[in-house]
């Protein structure tokens, strides 16, 4: 029954070479009913000696009989019956792809329309839809350079990161691109394979002496120039929402420019190539005729197998190779022309409907962004599972990658976790997958950001409560100012632990603090109301670090077990809190990022470069 349903034709449109037949029977029977016409006047037996042919009449319809029927055989062959899948082996090109996006504010500037951060991020689309092989991987980069997606075959995952991704949440202005180069070097190393290739996206590059900049590294670097020579202003918003344009500190009008021959030159540097961004896809083409050329003999066995059908047509050859010996004795070559067509692929819309299961259909619909429709349509759970997930279904997702025994809905059940805000049972589960399968990137890649994400909350969390407990103990100072009083010399320790602990934590940037005051979309809305306020006030109270004045019990330690609970419900409340918006969790990580990589001198000061 499974098979019947799964029955289909791979080229539904070479059926339509069957209306011949009706055809043919029609003028063969209307030429029999004219030569019959002599039946009615002279006698069969006399028509017989009069006609010699007419009586092997009886055998050359035979032999039309049959040869329409190797040509209806002929025919159903070419349209390729399937009703199995089968595992074939595949091929991939070892293609490692690093894409460097420039997120500097001269990215607004709107020389070409819409502006040069659109017009970028289209060109990057394009590339991505037309990229079937090979990693790839985006990075960005303002002041500092920070990997949104690692190496990945993922490129839908990169789509839909791309379209958050705004100059306004970078930690710092700047434009540092020897450090995105870097880091774009560093994950090729990392890769599976050592060969590899860069594509910058930029208005501009800074570098002090390009005459004497040397490019040590063997992967080629191709850059896409966005901008024109002109420029542009470049425009902000203030306070108030209105637009303005940057000004230097003389209160000179900014404009930006694009500096073609320092990027081309910079390309011959690298051994790359250097194109101007175009709204058709001429760049796109070259680049990646380059990148064949480069690329061609890196053709490996893929150890992972990919299921087609399974075409049966050749079967049918058996009775047109009989049928073509008798043809040739008597010089019909019809049926082996027939053969040696070569059947192209060909789409078709309600006949191919017919022969298409609703698998097929749905999956389909699925690639159309009709997912409300293809999850309607799919039998196999899986699929629709997928299609519910499409559509922010989440926790119905959620329900049949949990009963799923394979990693990959393992994986699927960890990210819908987390789009959920369960973050905790989301970290769990990539875990689970990473010791299933400890390459699995993808899931790596998202358990890191969870956690960066998660461990900056805390941060944040426990400064606001020291904060809570610096008040507390002032006011405690104000009160008792006993030096004898052991409660005061409990506070004084307290405080010289928290002041230890705010110059350890302290941001050495004092410009990557200022822009982190002002970012545009928080996380959490602290300005909204929530009925669990005088909880977490509670919880803060109940902190082990603060002095109560009026009570002895004040300097005894919390018990393991309070603390506990105490560390449990205040993340059970973050984590109700948590923003499924994409950006906002990038603009935290880019931040915590940044900090650390100036507590451990990585980074030694800000570009030169504001914009």
């Amino acid at each position: 029954m499974n098979a019947l349903q799964e029955f289909h034709f791979i080229r539904p449109w070479w059926l339509l070479g069957l209306v011949v037949v009706p055809v043919i029977f029609f003028f063969r029977y209307r030429n029999t009913q004219q030569q019959s016409e002599w039946d009615k006047v002279i006698s069969r037996d006399l028509l017989n000696v009069l006609i010699p042919t007419a009586g092997i009449h009886s055998l050359h319809r035979w032999i039309e009989f049959v040869a329409l029927g190797l040509f209806v055989v002929a025919i159903v062959a070419i349209a390729g019956p399937a009703w199995q899948r089968v595992p074939s082996p595949t091929e991939y090109v070892q293609d490692d792809l690093v894409i460097i996006l420039d997120l500097s504010y001269s990215m607004y500037v709107e020389d070409i329309k819409p502006s040069r951060l659109i017009r970028a991020k289209q060109k990057i689309v394009d590339l991505l839809e037309n990229r079937s092989e090979g990693h790839t991987a985006l990075i960005v980069y303002s002041s500092t350079a920070h990997v949104v997606t690692p190496l990945t075959t993922d490129n839908d995952t990169i789509q839909h990161l791309l379209s958050s991704l705004e100059p306004r949440m970078m930690p710092e202005y700047g434009s540092n691109v020897d450090d995105a180069l870097s880091r774009a070097v560093d994950l090729i190393e990392q890769g599976s394979h050592s060969n590899g290739r860069i594509l910058l996206i930029t208005d501009g590059i800074e570098m002090l002496n390009l005459g004497s900049y040397e490019w040590s590294h063997e992967t080629p670097l191709h850059v896409i120039g966005v901008g024109t020579a002109e420029g542009g202003a470049i425009p902000q918003l203030d306070l108030e929402g209105n637009i303005s344009y940057l000004r230097d500190q003389r209160g000179n009008l900014i404009i930006a420019t694009m500096n073609q021959n320092r990027l081309a030159r910079l390309t011959t540097l690298a051994s790359g190539t250097y194109h101007d961004i175009d709204i058709s896809e001429t760049d796109i083409q070259q680049f990646f005729s380059v990148a064949w050329e480069s690329f061609r003999e890196h053709l490996v066995d893929d150890e992972r197998t990919f299921d087609q059908w399974y075409d049966v047509g050749y079967l049918l050859l058996i009775p047109l190779v009989l049928g073509a010996m008798f043809a040739i004795r008597r010089g019909v070559v019809v049926v082996i022309v027939l053969c040696l067509f070569v059947a192209e692929h060909s789409y078709a819309n309600w006949f191919t409907d017919l022969w298409k299961n609703s698998d097929q259909k749905g999956s389909e619909l699925l690639e159309n962004e009709n997912f409300d429709l293809a999850e309607q349509i799919f039998i196999d759970p899986e699929w629709r599972a997928i299609a519910q997930y499409r559509q922010q279904k989440y926790s119905q997702a959620a329900e049949y990658f949990e009963s799923s025994d394979s990693i990959r809905s393992l994986y699927n059940y960890g990210n819908s976790l987390a789009l959920q805000g369960e973050i905790a049972e989301a970290i769990n589960t990539y875990n689970n997958v990473l010791e299933q399968d400890p390459n699995y990137e993808d899931a790596k890649f998202n358990r890191d950001l969870l956690e960066q994400w998660l461990q900056q909350q805390m941060q944040d969390a426990e400064s606001d409560t020291s904060s809570e407990n610096n008040d507390g103990e002032q006011r405690q100072s104000e009160t008792s100012a006993d030096p004898s009083n052991p409660a005061t010399e409990n506070q004084q320790s307290t405080e010289n632990q928290m002041g230890e602990e705010g110059e350890e934590n302290e941001f050495s940037e004092a410009n990557l603090s200022d822009q982190d005051e002002n970012t545009d979309t928080p996380l959490v809305d602290e300005n909204s109301q929530n009925p669990e306020t005088e909880e977490e006030a509670q919880v803060v109270d109940s902190n082990p670090n603060s002095v109560d004045p009026e009570s002895s019990d004040s300097q005894e330690v919390m018990s393991t077990d309070e603390q506990d609970r105490e560390t449990e419900a205040t993340l059970e409340r973050m984590l109700r809190r948590v923003s499924d918006e994409p950006g906002n969790i990038l603009k935290q990580k880019f931040l915590h990022e940044a900090r650390l990589r100036y507590r451990r001198g990585e980074l030694q000061g800000n570009s030169t470069q504001k914009w």
